[in-house]
């Protein structure tokens, strides 16, 4: 940024009241991507970019000492973010234990793992190392920046922002009332970790230790004041560490009567690249800034435009009784015995189409692979060829769970819809809406819908009676109290994972029968079938449980993140995690407790580079999605 610049900005900042009007916050974009040879660049290419976590504390019961103008450091923050592509959260006068509390969710926010980078902003009164929490204790800066070394970050940039007081020297005010984020002297031991965990961490201080941040009563404080003026309008050509070396250059230069000077400062540990926001630029514009794919992957397929014309009858689909029995996730099967021993040995033929977008759900018959993608639309690929057969903007947010047979399609998405489309026409029949984001749904086709909602901390199960894809008739609405993310059910029995738990309800009767506890972690996945749930959980285990008794069978270990996904079915389990892998284990094996989990563990298969999130099996292939913007089909029937 030329000096001249940075002289307007902050002139601009410190104008006289009269004058000064609210910021009017327009982010410029970007018109080509960022480069850096030397140093190499982190990729920032997904939609949204990562998550930004603002924590405000304003105000302090135990002590005379509101922290003005802060709401509108929140208020900028939140809108320089949300233009910089970032999902948003706010969180306002928390305890010590609500900070860190929250920290820990933040750390598991499932956004994270299929996006690019973390933000977080501290704001509150300060000393030293520590700042000063609402409920009038104090919280060491060590101690939050510690809950950003965990393993789910690894890799991950990340930037952490402390609007706070460091000490008690102070430069004196502007013209009008300025206050300092300040609290009386609190001792503090803590030394930072020396420890390679620290990576791709950087943190900016609003002051140098030992000195006092100015904060305006009016319009918020210097810091933040510079940050989001510079990043505005210099986040589409300049990487991280130079807006923030022109954000110090803007706070150096605030005018004050008696020429008084706040420093900001930035502490780099292990963040070794140039980080690009790239406002504005599309996915597209961004693909050759993303880490690269396996050069042997085979058959790659881009998706054509979304004016390619609908798969018609002619290319061999064809609409049949809705009563007609098919199991659409087993297409046919052919030389089954090859499959499994090339499976045992570990070959396959491997084909990818690239998607455009973070895969969330997927399932797949003879004909077609049905994809629903993170931006809202649902893809739908020509099986045999693997090309784009037809696109369309199914829901105006996340799609996360799809079902189809030969006549109707159903989707369920976070815009708080689950949708009934024709099949192969795509003609929107019917519109369920609900108050809260939909997480997962199961069908059977026959007359049986559940669908699972949440909002907050509140899980819904609501039972639906289908005569027709035009006439859906609620029956019953099952209150769980805590969200969740997945559901089946048969004949006798519905399951869904509820925290940590898996709750088991009669299909017939509706009522609760029993929960099964042993995870310690949500539950994020499971399947029922003949009295045998298999479910996934964020504790990384994979367990199968005996319906009947509610009792665990076996826990498998063997993923280092969370597992997104299991399916099994009567000789192995495959699971999916956010570790990048897919996991095949033997069934059989798996119920002799003798096995360890590492003899039971067929095969792992590596070859997505970012979290699987969804798959879908039979005898010869696995097809998964990931949140690298892939679908894999790994084919053991052939492998020439």
């Amino acid at each position: 940024m030329a000096t001249d610049r940075i002289s307007r900005i902050a002139e601009e900042i410190t104008q006289d009241d009269d004058t000064l009007k609210p910021l009017d916050i327009r982010v410029r974009e970007a018109t080509k991507p960022g480069k850096d040879k030397k140093r190499g660049i982190y990729q920032m290419a997904t939609s949204p970019r990562g998550l930004a976590v603002i924590i405000n504390i304003e105000n302090f019961p135990n002590r005379d000492s509101q922290r003005y103008g802060s709401n509108v450091d929140v208020k900028n923050l939140k809108e320089l973010c949300k233009q910089l592509d970032f999902k948003v959260e706010t969180y306002q006068d928390l305890s010590a234990k609500q900070i860190l509390t929250t920290l820990d969710s933040v750390v598991k926010n499932p956004l994270l793992p299929i996006t690019d980078m973390l933000m977080v902003f501290i704001m509150s009164h300060g000393e030293k190392d520590v700042i000063l929490c609402h409920d009038g204790k104090s919280l060491a800066t060590e101690d939050i920046l510690g809950k950003f070394t965990c393993i789910e970050l690894k890799d991950k940039p990340k930037f952490i922002v402390f609007q706070a007081c460091r000490g008690e020297k102070i430069d004196v005010g502007i013209a009008r009332m300025v206050l300092t984020d300040d609290f009386k002297h609190v001792q503090s031991n803590m030394n930072p970790t020396r420890d390679p965990i620290w990576k791709d961490m950087l943190i900016a201080y609003s002051t140098i230790p030992g000195y006092k941040a100015h904060r305006d009563s009016w319009y918020g404080s210097w810091f933040i004041q510079a940050l989001v003026r510079v990043f505005m309008e210099d986040a589409r050509k300049n990487d991280l560490q130079l807006l923030l070396e022109d954000v110090n250059k803007v706070v150096n230069q605030f005018p004050h009567k008696d020429g008084h000077k706040q420093s900001i400062e930035i502490s780099n540990r292990g963040f070794d690249r140039s980080l690009y926001f790239h406002p504005g630029l599309s996915k597209e514009k961004l693909k050759n800034t993303s880490n690269p794919v396996n050069k042997n992957m085979e058959n790659t397929i881009r998706p054509g435009s979304k004016n390619m014309e609908k798969v018609n009858r002619n290319q061999g689909f064809t609409f049949t009784d809705h009563n007609r029995k098919k199991d659409i996730h087993t297409p046919s099967l052919t030389n089954t015995d090859q499959a499994n021993h090339s499976l045992e040995r570990g070959s396959y033929k491997l084909q990818k189409i690239e998607t455009g977008g973070v895969v969330c759900c997927l399932q797949y018959d003879d004909e077609k692979i049905v994809a629903g993608l993170w931006k809202g639309s649902i893809n739908i690929y020509n099986k045999p060829t693997l090309k784009l057969a037809y696109s369309f903007e199914a829901h105006s947010k996340r799609v996360n769970c799809l079902q189809f047979d030969q006549n109707i399609l159903l989707s369920g998405s976070n815009d708080g819809t689950v949708r009934i489309w024709q099949n192969y026409t795509y003609k929107l029949l019917n519109t369920l809406k609900f108050d809260s984001e939909v997480e997962c749904l199961k069908c059977n086709f026959n007359d049986m819908l559940v669908i699972g909602t949440h909002c907050d901390l509140r899980g819904q199960l609501s039972v639906w009676r289908i005569n027709s894809p035009i006439d859906v008739k609620l029956t019953k609405v099952l209150q769980l109290g805590h969200p969740y993310k997945c559901v089946d059910f048969d004949e006798k029995h519905i399951v869904n994972g509820c925290r940590e738990n898996i709750q088991v309800w009669s299909t017939k009767t509706l009522q609760s029968l029993k929960t099964m506890t042993t995870h310690t972690a949500h539950v994020r996945t499971l399947q029922l079938k003949d009295n045998v749930v298999v479910s996934g959980s964020d504790d990384k285990t994979i367990i199968i449980w005996d319906i009947q008794t509610g009792q665990c069978i076996r826990k498998l270990e063997g993923h280092n993140l969370w597992v997104y996904c299991v399916r099994f079915d009567a000789r192995r389990i495959v699971s999916a995690s956010m570790d990048t892998t897919i996991k095949i284990w033997d069934l059989e094996a798996a119920l002799d407790t003798n096995n360890a989990s590492d003899e039971v563990c067929i095969r792992t298969l590596k070859e997505h580079i970012r979290s699987v999130i969804c798959l879908q099996f039979d005898n010869t292939q696995i097809i998964s999605g990931s949140s690298d913007d892939t679908i894999l089909i790994w084919n053991f029937q052939t492998t020439q």
